[in-house]
């Protein structure tokens, strides 16, 4: 984003107005918008795109550009949905120093002084050999992270299961069970309709599909979603924390062979439309020391999700609140799940889950996580990234809340990316996931896998609402 000068701002940061020759009028300001957005909502985080495509059922294609664009040609209306904010990753354990860091070090120092003073070089080498041994896992980073980081993820994958095994409820809740042990499904009555709501130790959940609900063969005109910060309430330090997130999973074409019906399909679509794409959006209402039961957090909930479908039906994108039966599929569909009945729970049912250190097999695929813990400095659209990995299914994750720290100072956006990659062949994912990384550092970015957390990775991109 550039000043009326040509000068480059930070994200966020509004174009100063160039100043009025004497004699002449002050320029009326302008604000900047988001294609596709029927009112000025000013900077947002994140921009999504809904375009359904030509495929075996209608999809929806989000394209996500995180810069401002063009201002839509119809006048808008007086109604600002959000105020301005500046995105930022959320905190992760990596990178910034902690203060335990500074404190073992502090000690450390100390017992090498102290034996210094003591006159006994031997004593004074002995005491610095075993004081180094002691913080080293403080002063060694490997792969991004300190020794004493990988340390714990180490000890927390040591100390849960992993494996998945059938409770005779389906895969699908399994499957949410094993990512979040904490996930209880519950229901409630929205409009004289059934919602399903997932209660887990982060906050209450509500999942809206987006796009068209029939089966037709060829899907309308592109439809374009605004941003999820718009999507969330206004900043109040006094309100409930709510919480956006947007969930695109993206099946892969056919692999081109002998028939004609793969070669057509890859020569027809340039080999860059997917064979189904489908779009969800889950709002939660994040637990907080102030409110913490379900009762409390529902009033809150609900009421977003009543302003969600406003504004989507505003800018005529098609969303459902999905019910139990809705949430069971949606989560079939995230989790490339066959989809086959309940298996009754026993020692001999195969697991529907289990997790490795590099990667975690749901059924008979295998899947890999990855976070982005830099955000690019060059444009990118992430789901052309993954339009383009080789034969891999995808689910790409982009959660955005408000920064509770700085919500009465300056707002602030906090955002978490999370990929999943999942193939039937552990090479095809190794490539895919190669593929991916590659791409965001070309952007100038750079990604981190979920090694020794793989579970926490599919918790991510799963309909749980972000930030556990």
């Amino acid at each position: 984003m550039t000043d009326p000068y040509g000068r480059a701002l930070p994200y966020g940061q509004p174009a100063a107005q160039p100043q009025p020759a004497p004699g002449q009028a002050a320029p009326q300001p302008v604000l900047p918008a988001y294609a596709g957005q029927a009112r000025p909502a000013a900077a947002a985080a994140a921009q999504a795109q809904v375009q359904t495509v030509t495929a075996t059922r209608p999809t929806a294609q989000a394209d996500y550009d995180f810069r401002p664009g063009a201002a839509p040609a119809e006048p808008p209306p007086p109604a600002v949905v959000t105020k301005p904010g500046h995105p930022r990753l959320a905190k992760t354990a990596l990178g910034a120093l902690s203060l335990g860091q500074l404190l073992a070090w502090q000690l450390a120092a100390a017992a090498i002084l102290a034996a210094y003073t003591l006159g006994n070089l031997v004593t004074t080498i002995a005491v610095a050999v075993v004081a180094l041994l002691l913080v080293s896992p403080t002063l060694i980073r490997f792969r991004g992270r300190w020794l004493y980081r990988w340390f714990g993820v180490w000890l927390r994958f040591r100390g849960r299961p992993h494996r998945a095994p059938a409770t005779g409820e389906g895969a699908a809740l399994d499957l949410l069970g094993f990512a979040e042990p904490t996930v209880a499904l519950d229901s409630v009555e929205l409009d004289d309709r059934p919602v399903a709501l997932l209660t887990h130790r982060g906050g209450l959940c509500a999942v809206l599909e987006l796009g068209p609900e029939d089966t037709v063969l060829f899907a309308g005109e592109p439809v374009r979603l605004p941003s999820p910060v718009a999507l969330l309430p206004l900043a109040d330090a006094h309100a409930f924390p709510i919480t956006a997130q947007l969930l695109v999973s993206v099946s892969p074409a056919p692999v081109v062979g002998p028939g004609v019906v793969e070669r057509s399909y890859r020569e027809l679509t340039g080999n860059e439309v997917p064979a189904e794409r489908r779009s969800w959006l889950v709002l939660q209402a994040a637990r907080t020391a102030d409110a913490y039961a379900d009762a409390e957090l529902r009033p809150a909930l609900l009421s977003a999700v009543k302003r969600a479908r406003r504004h989507l039906r505003m800018d005529k994108v098609a969303a459902r609140v999905l019910d139990r039966d809705g949430l069971v599929s949606a989560v079939t569909h995230l989790g490339r799940l066959s989809g086959t009945p309940p298996r009754p729970a026993g020692p001999e049912t195969p697991p529907t889950g289990r997790e490795t250190w590099r990667a975690a097999w749901v059924e008979e695929l295998v899947h890999s996580c990855r976070r982005v813990v830099h955000w690019p400095v060059r444009d990118w659209q992430p789901e052309e990234m993954l339009l383009k990995l080789p034969a891999v299914g995808s689910v790409l994750s982009v959660a955005v809340a408000h920064n509770p720290a700085r919500v009465a100072e300056d707002e602030s956006i906090l955002v978490e990316v999370a990929f999943r990659l999942a193939a039937p062949d552990a090479g095809v994912l190794a490539t895919g996931d190669q593929a991916l990384d590659d791409a965001v550092r070309a952007a100038g970015g750079r990604t981190e896998r979920y090694d020794g957390e793989q579970v926490l990775g599919l918790a991510a991109t799963l309909p749980l609402g972000g930030f556990l």
